[in-house]
């Protein structure tokens, strides 16, 4: 089973990739998954600060594919998004399987579901899900309260219209970490003690 943990405010990612650092060593890799601007590149963004590296300099590889961050020495973080490469994505033109092989670096991969299922089978990794709240909506639905009257969804909130501020900007976020089906179910204790001290609420799931 998964862990998913339930988040009320983004801030509450700094207590999940805190806790990820304490178990995270070279040769590591991450594939991270989920909805659309749901957070996955700002949760990068915040272990790798845990991890050294200045927070400024992560940002989202969209469109170069790959992205290098030295941390504290000797390990460097490759910082992947295959989005653009699509399905069944050949990873071995951008070197990516190299870094995958190589222990002195940790890799991160938006959008890792894009990854060859053999190779993703093949290589021990953390898998991490990130999504809205099943009642949330995206910050890009909106800001205008009830503009249009005519205009309702009934999957928005209680009040029934889709450009609602009730749900502007909601952070409410759920994260889901697998730690089982790619071979870190030895560091999961670890990992749920340190979520534990930040006061994070999570439950297994079946995944």
């Amino acid at each position: 089973m998964a862990i998913k943990l339930s988040i009320e405010d983004i801030s509450e990612i700094n207590v999940i990739t805190k806790a990820l650092s304490v178990i995270i060593r070279g040769g590591d890799a991450l594939f991270f998954n989920g909805e659309l601007g749901a957070g996955k590149t700002a949760f990068i963004k915040g272990l790798c600060g845990h991890l050294g590296i200045d927070k400024r300099l992560v940002t989202s590889p969209t469109f170069s594919i790959l992205h290098i961050y030295n941390a504290n020495e000797p390990i460097s973080i490759v910082h992947a998004d295959i989005y653009r490469l699509g399905e069944g994505a050949d990873i071995t033109e951008i070197g990516l399987v190299e870094y995958l092989e190589e222990p002195s670096f940790i890799v991160m991969v938006e959008w890792a579901e894009f990854l060859d299922a053999e190779l993703i089978s093949s290589i021990p990794h953390l898998d991490i899900f990130i999504g809205f709240h099943s009642n949330a909506l995206p910050a890009f639905y909106g800001r205008n309260k009830h503009k249009d009257k005519n205009n309702k969804d009934e999957n928005c909130c209680e009040c029934g219209y889709y450009n609602c501020d009730d749900h502007y900007e909601d952070e409410r976020r759920r994260i889901i970490l697998d730690f089982k089906k790619g071979g870190w179910q030895d560091r999961e204790d670890v990992f749920l003690h340190q979520i534990k001290k930040g006061g994070i609420y999570y439950e297994r799931v079946d995944t």
